[in-house]
């Protein structure tokens, strides 16, 4: 039986930012040889306002000409030839096309909970899960599990409060494992979701610095060749040609370093951090799961510690260990 179909308006709102990357690569573009001294003062002009970082002389043909400061002075004169707001543009907005085509629009409605869970730090009480469930096992075995239901409003963990309650009206032990298993993995492909999102970003950044080069390469190459000289100018010497070629190849080239640099300081790590996170959630939810079957299964506490203890970190066995001692 065929799924309804419906337009998928993400990939349309893709390929359009993608057409306007290519517009903002063209736009505004002064060939190599049309620039006059006037006008590179005002692009220098333009440059310290967008990043008014590092000391700018300008220089005339008959020697220094005016100077305009900057907040660094000539410190941050090298800060200068990284800062781009252009090559910033074309990344950025190039990414975000290729993402809205590769991904559904439903990936980018929780983006904001996923980025705060990045710079989240969250830890799991490992010794105090197995504690509970241990207790949670005795009150079982001396009661019956029917017995837990008064304590579910006490349980703080959605997922733990989730399982004893299955495990109440559940009679088959193999039916409850999975239906656990299946909200975990609901869980997981959530956050897989979210991991995706930042590693296909990760992915396109760099392709698009190298877009936003050939770019800027392509047009210096058809600037270098001259074009039609003004009445009256004079034509650029080779040596002129080749500094303007090579002052805009260098330009050319930011685009690169902010593709490889958003993909390697942001995206990737950023990716890799959610998959982290959801390893370490998932593992205490693999706990939980464990620890509720045994319940459901009349295990007793001891067997059940021991048996939770081979599943979780190293230093948290240790701490476990070290209450068996004292309570020996």
């Amino acid at each position: 039986m065929k799924g309804d179909s419906k337009f998928d308006i993400g990939s349309v709102i893709g390929i359009t930012l993608g057409f306007i990357v290519l517009f903002i690569g063209f736009y505004d573009v002064t060939p190599v040889s049309k620039i006059t001294p006037d006008m590179q003062f005002e692009m220098y002009q333009n440059k310290i306002l967008l990043n008014p970082l590092g000391t700018i002389q300008y220089k005339t043909e008959d020697g220094p000409g005016k100077v305009l400061p900057g907040i660094l002075g000539d410190y941050g004169n090298t800060i200068n030839f990284f800062i781009d707001i252009k090559s910033i543009i074309i990344v950025l907005l190039g990414v975000l096309a290729a993402t809205f085509v590769n991904l559904p629009l439903s990936a980018f409605g929780d983006i904001v909970n996923v980025t705060k869970v990045i710079f989240r730090n969250e830890s799991y009480d490992y010794v105090g899960t197995i504690d509970r469930i241990c207790e949670r096992a005795t009150k079982a075995r001396k009661d019956g599990i029917l017995s837990l239901e008064k304590d579910l409003e006490e349980m703080k963990n959605p997922f733990f409060r989730k399982g004893i309650e299955i495990a109440i009206n559940e009679k088959e032990v193999t039916r409850l494992r999975f239906l656990l298993v299946q909200e975990k993995d609901a869980i997981e492909d959530r956050h897989i979701a979210g991991a995706e999102l930042y590693s296909c970003m990760a992915g396109y950044s760099p392709a698009f610095g190298m877009l936003g080069t050939v770019m800027g390469l392509v047009i210096m190459m058809n600037s270098f060749g001259g074009g039609e000289v003004e009445a009256g100018a004079a034509p650029q010497s080779t040596a002129e040609k080749f500094s303007g070629l090579l002052s805009g190849m260098a330009m050319a080239l930011v685009t690169t370093f902010y593709g490889v640099f958003f993909a390697n300081v942001f995206f990737t790590p950023m990716a890799g951090k959610l998959k982290r996170k959801d390893e370490m959630e998932m593992l205490h939810k693999n706990v939980i799961i464990e620890g509720v079957v045994s319940i459901k299964q009349n295990e007793h506490p001891l067997i059940i510690k021991e048996k939770l203890m081979t599943m979780v970190p190293p230093d948290v066995v240790l701490t476990l260990q070290d209450e068996n001692r004292e309570v020996s």
